[in-house]
């Protein structure tokens, strides 16, 4: 089975590209053709595929270990980006929101005249996830939560987070947010500890909108019948656990991943073979 990979994003979202469709060592190229990365991303299969990447990181990660995509896959690279993040911060203001990135993601499947999406959410983005399966569930064939919200109707970021979390959100956005901004988040409690990692990533990080956290899902039945699947990483506070349970529950593979919450820059390569394996819809092991 040949096949062309199509990367929309750089370095590091190549590594993870061979991310989510044929395996580690598989003799075929991953099946695909257009792949988007908005604000940070990595991951893809099937006809096309679309990762999203939450908070608070940005559009482009330094290149990996390009040995994890198959022999004979193309790379292309370009960075669309959630409204208010990274390179498109100057439009960021208090009116963006949850519904301003559905609808990033929502426009931008439909003038690509992308289907069969496997889309991939990192935290926040989950969010996305959800609520794009909901508005436009004939474009994607996989939805992929990589630690990352599981909202049900009605449900906003914020409802969904320990409580211990929230509240510290809270304050942040009080004091240093100015009402309106989530400052960006310590990378050491979020599991990124290599001094080369925390030198590149520190400068890129850029606020979220405090919105996108307070404004809910709104979703629809159809968004239910989109397959799901969910990826936790286990080697932090561990805030998306519910969320797995929340998977598990639906029946949905729950895979793990031994690393932090930044899994895109703290283990690219066992990242890259979850992906792959659940958009194969094969078991896997936990990878290290």
């Amino acid at each position: 089975m040949k096949s062309l990979i199509k990367f929309r994003n750089v370095g590091l979202i190549a590594t993870l590209f061979a991310v989510m469709g044929a395996g580690l060592g598989m003799a075929d190229t991953i099946t695909g053709s257009v792949y988007v990365f908005p604000y940070l991303s990595f991951g893809s299969y099937t006809s096309s595929s679309l990762t999203l990447v939450g908070y608070p990181l940005v559009s482009n990660v330094p290149s990996g270990d390009l040995s994890v995509i198959p022999s004979g896959s193309t790379v292309t690279t370009t960075v669309p980006t959630f409204t208010g993040l990274s390179d498109r911060r100057h439009l960021l203001d208090p009116a963006v929101g949850l519904e301003t990135h559905v609808t990033d993601v929502v426009e931008l499947l439909a003038a690509e005249e992308l289907r069969d999406v496997v889309l991939v959410g990192h935290s926040y983005a989950g969010m996305v996830v959800s609520s794009v399966a909901s508005r436009v569930p004939d474009r994607l064939s996989l939805a992929v939560y990589l630690d990352a919200f599981l909202p049900d109707d009605g449900e906003a970021a914020i409802d969904l987070l320990p409580e211990e979390v929230a509240h510290h959100y809270r304050d942040s956005v009080a004091g240093p947010g100015f009402g309106w901004l989530i400052p960006p988040r310590s990378l050491s409690v979020l599991g990124v500890s290599e001094e080369s990692d925390l030198q590149w990533l520190q400068p890129r990080l850029t606020p979220h909108p405090w919105r996108s956290y307070t404004e809910p899902a709104r979703l629809s039945p159809a968004g239910a019948e989109v397959p799901g699947a969910f990826i936790e990483c286990v080697n932090w506070l561990r805030v998306f656990e519910p969320q797995a349970e929340r998977a598990a529950a639906r029946g949905w593979p729950v895979r793990t991943v031994e690393t932090g919450h930044e899994a895109m820059v703290t283990a690219p390569a066992a990242l890259t073979r979850i992906l792959l394996d659940s958009a194969d819809h094969t078991p896997t092991e936990v990878l290290r």
